[in-house]
């Protein structure tokens, strides 16, 4: 399976629909549907929700930074997965974004906060 390989040696864990369009560089949609049902049946890919597909082990955070382009993990998420403050947060993962947004994936919280576009969107 060459796309399967492609997947593999892409570093990614999680894809959008999107994402294996510009991966396997085919815009044939029936292309994709037929190697999204092979590779679930196969248990190559699990489907965490509509249109987005991941390994069977896949790092949450970055499932939580892709389901919205213009978006962000929060400082409060990376400090408190990195020890330095210790309220728990395990179940929520907050991110920064252009719209204020809440989602339950997997038994876990995926909450996006509005800021400035001009905040969000600085290269600084």
């Amino acid at each position: 399976m060459k796309h399967f390989d492609i997947l593999l040696h892409s570093g990614k864990t999680v894809f959008s629909y999107a994402d294996l369009t510009l991966l396997f560089g085919t815009d044939n949609t029936n292309t994709l549907k037929s190697f999204l049902q092979r590779a679930v049946k196969q248990n190559l890919l699990e489907k965490v929700m509509n249109g987005m597909y991941s390994f069977r082990k896949y790092d949450f955070l970055e499932l939580a930074s892709s389901l919205r382009k213009k978006s962000y993990i929060s400082l409060e998420t990376i400090l408190q997965k990195e020890g330095v403050i210790f309220q728990d947060y395990s179940n929520t993962i907050t991110l920064v974004s252009d719209n204020t947004l809440e989602k339950n994936i997997a038994g876990k919280s995926v909450r996006f906060s509005k800021i400035k576009d001009a905040i969000l969107l600085n290269p600084l």
